[in-house]
Parts: structure tokens; sequence; C-alpha cells
């Protein structure tokens, strides 16, 4: 006489005896009802934690996968940012200074249609002034486009960088996709364990309810009672 579950089942009622020949169907014991609900109460408390774990299991795939898309989405927007941040100031302070030298050179230009001017005249005093200003404007020319050409190399710079990081962090996602995919398939893993634990509850939970409805043992085979190991009331492991 035996039983599948991991709890001693009371045996109330014996219907054969020793040296009794039994069909196959023929009961041969009883099991007490009150054990029986005991098991079904844990079996059922054991199918829902099965499947909380499931659940978890599940949820903990989707987060992984989400977080990990949010965490490169985040990344790639904060370069992306930052690097529109950088070339907005750029192309402002290049179109500021453009303006600067286009000025200069106008003013540098009406310099110069002044000297010539004085020129024809002769007027000395008027030539060196004149001579001396256009000087200093051609310095502040010169100076303003060392500054203009120093800023559109630091955008080609910064575009040149942008472009290096990028696809660094598309090599690095590469990379984090296949940690990914490897976290994932574990956790496949998890899910199918989860789910197996989930259909052997409630296979347990079944058979349970079933006994319940019917506790008693009948006979597989045709045969013998040979030996009588229980007695009603004896507790079956």
């Amino acid at each position: 006489v035996s039983h599948g579950f991991d709890v001693d089942l009371k045996i109330d009622t014996i219907f054969v005896k020793v040296g009794q020949e039994v069909k196959k169907g023929d009961q041969l014991v009883q099991y007490s009802r009150s054990d029986i609900e005991k098991k079904i109460k844990e079996l059922k408390e054991n199918l829902e934690t099965a499947k909380r774990t499931l659940e978890d299991q599940k949820n903990a795939k989707k987060s992984g996968a989400l977080q990990s898309a949010l965490a490169n989405a985040q990344s790639q927007q904060a370069a992306q940012n930052t690097y529109e941040s950088s070339k907005r100031e750029l192309n402002a302070s290049i179109q500021a200074l453009e303006q600067n030298v286009k000025e200069r050179q106008e003013t540098l230009a009406s310099l110069q249609q002044e000297l010539d001017e004085a020129e024809k005249t002769g007027e000395e005093d008027r030539l060196a002034s004149l001579r001396e200003q256009i000087s200093q404007s051609q310095g502040e020319l010169d100076a303003t486009k060392k500054q203009l050409d120093d800023q559109n190399t630091a955008l080609a710079n910064l575009k040149a960088d942008y472009d290096k990081q990028a696809a660094q962090n598309r090599q690095n996602q590469g990379i984090q996709n296949q940690i990914d995919a490897l976290n994932q398939a574990g956790q496949s893993n998890g899910i199918k364990n989860a789910q197996a634990e989930v259909e052997q509850a409630r296979a347990s939970l079944q058979e349970a309810e079933a006994l319940l409805k019917i506790p008693v043992l009948t006979a597989k085979t045709d045969g013998i009672v040979t030996e009588l190991s229980y007695l009603p009331g004896d507790e079956v492991p």
C-alpha cells in the first residue's frame, strides 16, 4: 500500500484480508479524508507560489529587456543632446565672427578709400593717421579670421568626435546585445523551469482532488493478498 504524496495519509478502512484473492480495480483500503484535505490545502498553496514564481520570472525577463533598451536610448539621447548643444554654441559663435569679419573688411575698405583720396591731396598728417588705422584694422581683421578658423576647426572636430563616439557606442551596443541575449536565454530557462513547477503542482493538486472524491486505493492487477502491513488508524508514508 503506497501513495504519491509527501505527507502521511491515515488509513480509515481495510477492505481485504490476508489470503484473499482480488481482481484489478478491487478496493483495498480507504484513506482519511481529513489528511487528503490537508494535503490539498498545501498543494493549492504550492500551486499559487509556483504561479507567482513563474510570473516573477516573466516580469524579470521583460524588465531586463526594457531596462537595457531604456539605458541605451538614454545614453544615445544624452550624447545627442550634448552634441547638439555644443554645435549650436559653435554655430552661433561662427555666425557672429563671420559678421565681425564682414564689418572689419568694410571698415578696412573704407579706410583704404580714404587713404587713396588723401594721397591725391598730399595731406601728410592725414596719411599717417589713416595708415595707422589701416594697420590696426588689418590686425584686428586677421585676429578675427583666426578666431573664425579656430571655431570652424572646433566644429569639424566636434562632428568627428561625435561620429567616432557614435560608432563606438554602436559597437558597445552590439556587445551588450550579445550579453542581453545570454541573459535572456538564462531567463528563458528559468521561465521553463518555473512553468514545469506550475504544471507539476497543478498535476499533484488534481491527483489529490481526484483522490478526495474517491479516497480509496484499488488493486492494480489481479492477485492474492499475502500481507497486511498496515491497520486502520495507521499512517502510510
